[in-house]
């Protein structure tokens, strides 16, 4: 049962319990009471559908979080489809895994979209190419913009995911920007079409060869 059913559940109930023609207080608690637990484990389904809700800037963090940590997992940002302008690297402790975008030389971040979770709930256009505009962390970065570092929990996790990291990238040369491209992380491409892009990561030790391991 999905959000709305439970929405629309509410209001039968709500009915029920506003209507002037039952005066049995008593089944009316008891339905209200159900209706709030309900309530309570479809917000719960509905936070950990896609194993990520969309945030805002909540979820950035600065490189002192991860200073003592060591990479787990590094790939390279692709502009286009051969052109490296870049890193996307994974780190991790305890409790949270950290996503680090980090471009080099003169190649400068525009707009970050973000996505951490299970794969089969990634964002999609009419085709079914992954649409990073409906991507849940989403970012327009300030200008001269190299880095940036993300942190999503371990608990809403599956026990193995995707991470599908897009950008859009800019060349400046002395202050002037001389070109744009569209970068993903290097990884599985989703479709023989387009150059959408993303890589798998366990939570666990146990190495798999389809799996990064944290």
């Amino acid at each position: 049962m999905y959000f709305i059913d439970y929405f629309i559940h509410f209001i039968d109930v709500l009915h029920i319990f506003t209507s002037p023609k039952s005066n049995k207080m008593k089944t009316k608690l008891q339905q209200l009471i159900i209706f709030m637990t309900l309530l309570s484990v479809a917000a719960c389904q509905f936070q950990n559908m896609s194993g990520l809700k969309k945030q805002k800037n909540k979820n950035q963090v600065t490189y002192d979080q991860i200073a003592t940590l060591k990479p787990k997992h590094s790939t390279n940002l692709m502009a286009g489809e051969y052109l490296d302008v870049g890193d996307v690297n994974i780190y991790c402790d305890d409790e949270n895994v950290f996503i680090e975008y980090e471009t080099t030389d003169d190649w400068f971040l525009r707009n970050i979209h973000l996505y951490v979770g299970d794969l089969e709930f990634i964002p999609t256009d009419k085709n079914e190419l992954p649409n990073p505009n409906r991507f849940p962390i989403r970012t327009v970065c300030p200008n001269q913009t190299q880095s940036k570092i993300y942190v999503v929990s371990k608990s809403i996790l599956p026990e193995n995911f995707a991470v599908s990291a897009h950008a859009e990238v800019k060349r400046e040369v002395n202050g002037i920007e001389t070109k744009t491209e569209t970068a993903w992380c290097e990884g599985d491409h989703f479709s023989t079409h387009g150059n959408g892009m993303y890589f798998n990561v366990s939570k666990f030790n146990n190495f798999d060869k389809d799996y990064v391991s944290l």
